[in-house]
C-alpha cells in the first residue's frame, strides 16, 4: 500500500514551506479508467464487421427502389398522382425539344471530329487536331443543353409516380398502335402482292389479246379470259362494275373468288344470299361458262335465268344456273329479272 501524497506550500524566502495533509472532498471516486481525459473506445471484436449496404439517402437508392416508392406514393395519393401526370404531359414538348437540341449538337460535334480526322489524313495535322478537339467539346457540352419546361416538373414522390404511370400507359398505347398498324400494313401488302400476280396475268393475256387482234381475231374480254383462270382479279373487277348497281350497299365491296377470276358478294345478315360474277373462258367445255356469267343465290337457293329457283343441283341445271352477264345486266334487282 502506498503512502498518501502530501502537498508542500512554499511562499517567498520569508516564509518557510509547511506540510499539509490531503483533505477529503465531495467528488466521486474515479472509475476503471481513472482520470483519463479523452474518448474511451470500447474493445471491439477482432472479426471483420460486414459493411452497411443499406441506402441512407435518396440519391443512393436504385432506380427501381425510387420508382417503387413513387408508385406506392401515387397509389396512396391519387390527386397528387394526377397532378404529376398532367405536369409530365405538359412538359412533353419541351422534353422533345431538349432531345432534338442535344441530338443536333451531338451530330454537329461528330461531324467536326470527322472533318478533323479527314484534315489530319491530308497532312493538315494542326487543323485536324483543332477540329477534332472542338468536336469533342461540342459533344461534351451537348448534355447541358435543354429547352425550359413549360411547368414545374413533378417534385414529390406521388407526382413522380403519377408521371411514371402516365408515361407507361402512353408507351403501351403507342406499342399497341404499332402492332395494329403493322398487321394492317402486312395484310394490305399481301393483298397487293396477290393482285400484282393477277395483274401480271392480265398483262400477259393482254398481249395475247393484242396478238389476236392483229391477226383479225375477236379481241373482246371473252378472248382476254381465254387463258387458264381467265382475266384475273383486275379483269374480274371490270366485270363487277357492270353489276355494282344491283348489289345492296349493305353487302359492301365484293371479294375475289377462290380462283381469282371473279368477284363475289354476300349478305352479312343472311349468308344464304349472294351473287358471284365470273369471267368467261372460251376454251371451257361448258358453253355456259364460255361467256361472262353470274350465279345468284337467294335464301340458300340457286336462282335460274328465268328468275325461278332451279330444281336440283347446279350440275343438273348448268345452263340455267349460269346466267350470262349480258342478261343479268338487265335484271332490275339482284335476285329477280322481273
Amino acid at each position: 500500500m502506498t503512502e498518501p501524497y502530501r502537498v508542500e506550500i512554499c511562499g517567498t524566502s520569508t516564509y518557510e514551506c509547511k506540510s499539509a495533509e490531503p483533505q477529503p472532498n465531495n467528488y466521486p471516486q474515479p472509475g476503471p479508467s481513472g482520470n483519463t481525459v479523452g474518448l474511451i473506445v470500447p474493445q471491439t471484436s477482432p472479426l471483420p464487421t460486414p459493411p452497411n449496404d443499406q441506402p441512407e439517402t435518396e440519391q443512393e437508392k436504385s432506380w427501381w427502389e425510387r420508382t417503387k416508392g413513387d408508385l406506392s406514393a401515387a397509389v396512396d395519393d391519387p390527386l397528387a398522382a394526377v397532378v404529376g401526370a398532367l405536369k409530365g404531359l405538359a412538359n412533353v414538348p419541351s422534353n422533345m425539344g431538349t432531345l432534338l437540341v442535344q441530338g443536333a449538337a451531338m451530330q454537329g460535334g461528330l461531324e467536326m471530329q470527322q472533318a478533323g480526322a479527314y484534315q489530319a489524313a491530308l497532312g493538315n495535322e494542326a487543323m485536324g487536331n483543332a477540329l477534332f478537339q472542338e468536336g469533342q467539346g461540342v459533344q461534351a457540352a451537348a448534355s447541358g443543353l435543354s429547352v425550359p419546361n413549360l411547368v414545374t416538373p413533378p417534385n414529390t414522390p406521388a407526382q413522380r409516380g403519377g408521371d411514371d404511370i402516365a408515361t407507361a400507359l402512353m408507351m403501351l398505347d403507342a406499342g399497341a398502335g404499332l402492332v395494329k398498324g403493322g398487321v394492317k400494313e402486312l395484310a394490305q401488302a399481301g393483298k397487293l402482292v396477290g393482285e400484282g400476280v393477277d395483274a401480271g396475268k392480265v398483262v400477259a393475256e393482254g398481249a395475247d389479246t393484242g396478238k389476236a387482234a392483229a391477226e383479225g381475231a375477236d379481241a373482246t374480254p371473252k378472248t382476254k379470259a381465254a387463258k387458264g383462270s381467265g382475266g384475273g382479279y383486275v379483269a374480274a373487277r371490270s366485270l363487277a362494275e357492270r353489276v355494282d348497281d344491283k348489289i345492296p350497299k349493305s353487302w359492301g365491296k365484293g371479294k375475289p373468288t377462290r380462283k381469282g377470276d371473279g368477284v363475289r358478294w354476300q349478305d352479312p345478315d343472311n349468308p344464304g344470299n349472294g351473287v358471284r360474277v365470273d369471267a368467261g373462258n372460251p376454251e371451257n367445255s361448258q358453253i355456259a361458262q364460255q361467256v361472262d356469267h353470274v350465279v345468284v343465290r337467294s335464301n340458300g337457293q340457286v336462282i335460274g335465268r328465268d328468275g325461278e329457283i332451279i330444281s336440283g343441283s347446279i350440275k343438273d341445271n348448268f345452263e340455267s344456273a349460269h346466267i350470262p352477264l349480258s342478261e343479268y345486266e338487265n335484271w332490275p334487282t339482284w335476285n329477280s329479272p322481273k
